[in-house]
């Protein structure tokens, strides 16, 4: 399977921010549109008309006018699962992955919407009666999520075509630049931090490995780099770890915990790089301070993006749509 830009508008829906994003002919990014939101997005009848307001918002400054489109969901209220079952049938592994993801929601679960993706050959299983464990990645949301969703982006006037979770949009992302012969993307843990959120995601030989959000509280850093950019992003930017640095701590931790298990527990994944998105992946001197803590390499993500990204744009909106441009590449034959 090849990953694939399919030309549909993107947007990218997080707790604090709407993004869309159009491309060219060629694939790159050709217009963005970001809406600050602060934390009013979330997925009920009171709030639900901020999150309309943003998407117009976002869908008016990136120039859209209608036409198909996809959504990559940057909040809790997608969770991602990685399984491991005996063969069994179709049905079996539905009834099986259900069990698992039902007591993670509490809602009912005729409200829970869920689905999952085989990692490994089924059907070759199938024929060779193969013992190994089926791989599998298993997603799952509230119902009313996928409804108002698509009942909001055609109040825009826009077709619904896919919704899609942070880690599987950004896995596609990382082989989408694999494939365009971005290096050193295989073994990597990707940071996307936001203010009040923090989604950790590990990827191996290219794929999605787990996931894992926390939450954080990163609005008066976010403040303090709106009102003095330099200080943070500039050459000779410094980081004062004071300001932050429970939040820092917590991420550093919660990293530090993740690699040490996988070290000493004998599994494969071995992490080597960490890529940083979100807003945040513009402060230069953040990226240094994890790099020292967690002693391995922190590039922003807008290292990787110069084969997606329109030079007209500014650069510092590459950091910020990569949710939104994940969200228009499909998974083709």
């Amino acid at each position: 399977m090849k990953i694939k830009q399919s030309g549909i508008i993107g947007i990218d829906v997080g707790l604090a921010s709407v993004t869309a994003v159009t491309t060219d002919r060629h694939g790159k990014i050709k217009s963005v549109g970001i809406v600050d939101i602060s934390d009013s997005a979330t997925y009920n009848t009171e709030r639900g008309e901020n999150l309309f307001l943003a998407i117009k918002q976002a869908c008016d400054h990136a120039g859209v006018k209608g036409g198909a489109c996809a959504i990559t969901v940057s909040t809790p209220d997608v969770i991602v699962r990685k399984m491991q079952l005996p063969y069994m049938t179709e049905d079996a592994i539905m009834k099986n992955v259900r069990f698992e993801m039902e007591p993670l929601f509490q809602i009912s679960s005729e409200d829970i919407v869920i689905s999952y993706k085989l990692l490994n050959d089924y059907k070759s299983k199938l024929q060779r009666k193969i013992s190994e464990p089926l791989e599998i990645m298993a997603v799952a949301f509230s119902r009313y999520l996928a409804e108002f969703g698509r009942k909001t982006v055609a109040r825009c006037g826009l077709d619904l075509k896919f919704i899609d979770c942070d880690a599987n949009a950004h896995e596609k992302l990382i082989r989408f630049l694999m494939s365009h012969g971005e290096k050193g993307l295989e073994h990597t843990v990707l940071i996307n931090l936001r203010r009040s959120t923090a989604n950790l995601m590990f990827f191996y030989k290219g794929r999605f490995h787990f996931s894992r959000f926390i939450s954080t509280n990163f609005t008066g850093v976010a403040m303090d780099i709106i009102n003095d950019p330099a200080t943070y992003t500039g050459e000779n930017s410094t980081f004062n770890a004071a300001a932050c640095k429970s939040e820092i701590d917590k991420l550093v931790f919660e990293i530090t915990n993740i690699l040490e298990y996988e070290h000493y527990s004998g599994k494969r994944a071995q992490f080597t790089k960490t890529i940083f998105c979100g807003g945040f992946s513009q402060c230069a001197a953040l990226q240094k301070y994890l790099s020292d803590e967690l002693n391995m390499p922190v590039h922003p993500i807008s290292h990787y993006l110069s084969s997606v990204y329109s030079e007209s744009l500014p650069r510092e909106y590459a950091t910020l749509c990569t949710g939104a441009y994940a969200a228009t590449l499909r998974e083709v034959e």
